[in-house]
């Protein structure tokens, strides 16, 4: 459904990124609709699956691009500017996850496995 929407979508003139819009949109019915179909197979609550998955996502989408946005706007725009972006980016969602996605019991295990494997190698 992406491609003919996208299709129709440029035809009428909208800018190249309206692609994106489309597939963000098509993605959104998609999972509503898979969340309906698991709720009538297998009495899956959609209400826990928002609380537990879909909320903990958006937070942690929403605060990993701070720092990595302010970084974009204020430095000039070079590859040094890339490099600190990107290692930004992949520093703030793992900070992030780590801390909103996960629970203690997840954590636990992440640190016993960082632990383990760091002094294996040692």
């Amino acid at each position: 459904m992406n491609l003919p929407i996208s299709w129709i979508v440029l035809l009428l003139g909208t800018p190249p990124y309206s692609v994106m819009i489309v597939s963000i949109i098509i993605t959104f019915i998609a999972l509503v609709i898979r969340l309906f179909i698991l709720k009538y197979l297998i009495d899956f609550s959609i209400r826990q699956f928002i609380e537990i998955v879909l909320i903990p996502i958006c937070i942690i989408s929403i605060v990993s691009v701070v720092l990595p946005a302010i970084i974009f706007f204020v430095s000039a725009q070079n590859i040094l500017q890339l490099l600190l972006v990107v290692g930004v980016s992949v520093v703030s969602i793992c900070v992030s996850g780590y801390t909103i996605g996960l629970n203690k019991e997840e954590r636990s295990k992440i640190r016993k496995m960082i632990t383990s494997n760091f002094l294996r190698k040692l």
